[in-house]
């Protein structure tokens, strides 16, 4: 039990070592030749209280420039040759969407260099008998489309990174993601229009901009305009099982 307790420690150190600290990630300082141990959150502006010297900011370090960023503070006039460690206790400000054919969708919270292998393993694995067969990333407006039967091997190794949006593609349904009220999956029926399925999802949100909406389909990429569909200028768009409607956020 203690060699499993310390390969799976060792396994989440390794994982942490490019997770980039973020507002509500949590450290564990120790100032070893101080005795010195204590957990620090990261405040919203990426700030930690570290006691004898104040307020440091470690907004988009990894532990191991906090670490070299602290023993240097503390160096200069505070401890002489401050023996220090970090690591990271709780992993918060890294998210990821997960939707589709898993057994536990939801916001994910990524552990460090998460790869989608793991993210869906750590979801309950993929419900076989809603999957499409394919697994989609969505980053920066960009898809990466993946089949599951390709998770184990190289593509099942593809690094995530916080505000990714993964779906597990599934049939006989539509998805709604960006700034919808309620995202995620809603029932496909023959004749469903975009227009009819941002209404199911409780609509756009304050920040959506229903004019650059569009769709994603396999690989294809669908501008859809509901701004003006919602008015009656534009006609709607039929809408074809495992479709994804998208709102993107408005610039202003």
């Amino acid at each position: 039990m203690a060699l499993l307790a310390l390969l799976c420690s060792l396994l989440v150190t390794a994982q942490a070592t490019d997770y980039k600290l973020g507002p509500g990630d949590t450290i564990h300082l120790e100032i070893h030749n101080v005795d010195m141990v204590s957990d620090l959150r990261l405040s919203s502006d990426g700030h930690v209280s570290v006691p004898y010297v104040g307020k440091v900011a470690l907004l988009g370090l990894t532990a191991f420039e906090a670490e070299q960023t602290l023993r240097e503070i503390l160096a200069d006039g505070y401890i002489l040759r401050p023996e220090v460690s970090v690591a990271v206790k709780e992993f918060t400000s890294q998210t990821v969407e997960l939707f589709g054919a898993v057994k536990n969708p939801g916001v994910q919270a990524l552990q460090g260099a998460s790869t989608l292998r793991a993210l869906i393993t750590q979801a309950g694995g993929v419900d076989l008998e809603k999957s499409t067969g394919f697994v989609t990333v969505v980053r920066s407006g960009t898809d990466h489309r993946i089949p599951i039967s390709d998770l184990d091997g190289e593509q099942g190794a593809f690094q995530l990174q916080g505000g990714d949006v993964v779906n597990v593609e599934q049939g006989n349904t539509i998805f709604l993601a960006g700034e919808v009220k309620s995202p995620g999956a809603v029932t496909y029926n023959r004749g469903l229009t975009a227009s009819q399925a941002l209404l199911m999802a409780g609509g756009s949100t304050e920040f959506g901009r229903l004019s650059g909406a569009y769709i994603v389909r396999g690989d294809e990429r669908i501008q859809v305009n509901l701004k003006k569909i919602l008015k009656g200028k534009d006609a709607d768009v039929e809408l074809k099982p495992g479709d994804r409607v998208v709102v993107p956020v408005s610039p202003i």
